[in-house]
């Protein structure tokens, strides 16, 4: 047996534009001497009045449930994230027929189909019972506050969204300038202390003269060797895909890394990273210390000649999907997203890889 689905009105469609539009005929009672218009204005004065949030409450009121003491408010929370008042279509029934008992008009007319939303497809409904006008009057307050709250979010999120469109427009740019060298990185860490840093792994692209150079590479610190992961985060340290890992002492490790970070013979070194804050806190530890001091993400309009500037792939991605929100898309569903194949995640060789 299939539930019927719960329709809503909007509260301020019912109040400002139904409530005009509402076929209030001439009752065949009425005096002739009443004009059509004196009486449809007074029908629309008490439904406006009826629907009027600090009467809900009264004794009298049509939309007060006696059994409960009070009248259950229903706020719809929209796609949008902005909660408005709703009126369920039974509590919409009851205002009709309270308009029909007291001679108001003899139609039973409800909203036009497109006017009602549904429960579970587009909005969540969320109901409070409220005895008292103060009751009413705080769910108000409450609802209006999260909707401010909701719009400062929401024009935080366009900030956010056209500062990451700009920075890929840039970020696209310099690339196709075929200049400057790009270079993805990822490191991993033991679980149980980050600051014990095991992999380091990285993909550079380059262009001498005009021709694209490739270069790949996964590090193994051969003191950390004995540190795994597992518990919560994957150990994939020797499932290197695309190539042979290299297992060097940390002095050695520390010295190649600065290697690859050295400014290139042209142009600019444009480090790319996924969640870029985790790396660069890794980079920064005692046992790596990078030469990063002067890195920005803010890479400039027109030509550079030289330079350290990073791109993180989580915001990239943000602004290829118009998304200015906070949350990170995970490189798993970045790459599932972007139809990359992916091995061994967790493996820094292999992030550093599909990352690029």
């Amino acid at each position: 047996m299939s539930v019927l689905p719960t329709y809503y009105y909007l509260h301020s469609y019912v109040l400002k534009e139904w409530s005009v539009t509402y076929p209030f005929p001439m009752l065949p009672d009425q005096h002739p001497s009443r004009s059509t218009t004196l009486t449809t204005a007074t029908a629309i004065t008490a439904l406006r009045n009826v629907l009027a949030v600090d009467g809900w409450v009264h004794l009298e009121h049509p939309l007060r449930v006696a059994d409960l003491q009070g009248v259950p408010v229903f706020v719809g929370v929209f796609e949008s994230g902005h909660r408005h008042v709703v009126l369920s279509s039974k509590q919409l029934e009851a205002i009709v027929n309270w308009l029909r008992t007291n001679g108001h008009t003899t139609d039973h007319a409800m909203p036009p189909p497109s006017a009602r939303v549904t429960e579970g497809h587009d909005v969540a409904v969320e109901k409070t019972l409220c005895r008292c006008a103060e009751d009413v009057m705080q769910l108000l307050l409450l609802t209006s506050r999260k909707n401010a709250k909701r719009d400062k979010a929401l024009r935080k999120e366009a900030q956010r969204l056209q500062l990451r469109q700009a920075r890929l427009d840039e970020f696209s740019n310099k690339v196709a300038e075929r200049t400057h060298t790009l270079l993805s990185i990822d490191i991993e860490a033991f679980e149980g202390d980050h600051q014990i840093i095991t992999e380091f792994g990285y993909s550079k692209l380059s262009w001498v003269n005009g021709d694209m150079q490739q270069d790949r590479g996964h590090l193994i610190v051969e003191e950390h060797t004995g540190y795994r992961n597992g518990n919560h985060v994957e150990d994939n340290r020797w499932g290197y895909a695309f190539g042979t890992s290299e297992v060097l002492p940390k002095t050695q490790f520390r010295l190649r890394i600065a290697e690859l970070l050295a400014p290139p013979e042209q142009g600019a070194l444009i480090l790319v990273f996924h969640d870029a804050n985790g790396d660069i806190r890794f980079l920064q530890t005692e046992m790596i210390q990078a030469p990063i001091q002067n890195i920005t993400f803010d890479i400039p309009k027109g030509p550079i000649l030289s330079g350290l500037f990073g791109v993180d792939t989580t915001e990239l991605f943000g602004a290829r999907e118009s998304d200015g929100g906070g949350n990170r898309t995970s490189l798993l569903n970045m790459c599932r997203a972007l139809k990359i194949d992916t091995s061994a995640m967790h493996n820094a060789g292999n992030d550093a890889f599909v990352g690029a």
